[in-house]
């Protein structure tokens, strides 16, 4: 998590606190955005913040994607991760899930230390954000370990 403060004329909501999950990908499309620049490029990955910077409740369903490196072992020195987060929920996996997962619930656990991946109950947000996280991170560009044949109707619950 990277605190975002953004400041300037025209933002109606100064001073107020946004807790709405963004990314660094979104910073260009916003300042593009209010700067009223007409050519910007089709295939950005981020979306502009502007309606958040009038509004600290407005729509914004947009997950952040993160990728991370832990140690690993002698045959893989590094293993790659990579979170989604969005308002609530935190879903991490571990070299495409061989390495392991892990599901935080920022709600009740506000400091992300109880992982609840292997709660039955958080199969379907589990199955929600995996779906997501491979989807968002194929379109900007990972190429799989593996062919996959993760889909969202493959909702196992």
């Amino acid at each position: 998590r990277v605190p975002l403060i953004m400041a300037g004329a025209g933002i109606s909501a100064r001073g107020k606190v946004c807790l709405s999950t963004v990314e660094h990908l979104d910073v260009y499309p916003t300042i593009a955005n209010l700067c009223e620049l007409n050519s910007i490029p089709s295939n950005l990955h981020g979306e502009s913040m502007v309606p958040l910077l009038h509004d600290i409740r407005a729509p914004w369903s947009k997950p952040a994607i993160s990728q991370v490196q832990r140690p690993g072992n002698k045959e893989q020195p590094m293993i790659n991760g990579y979170s989604i987060r969005d308002g609530r929920f935190r879903y991490t996996s571990w070299n495409e899930g061989r390495e392991g997962e892990e599901l935080y619930d920022y709600q009740i656990d506000p400091r992300g230390v109880h992982n609840v991946i292997h709660d039955p109950v958080m199969t379907p947000i589990t199955h929600r954000l995996r779906v997501a996280l491979h989807t968002t991170t194929l379109a900007r560009g990972r190429v799989p370990l593996l062919p996959t044949n993760l889909k969202p109707e493959a909702n196992p619950n």
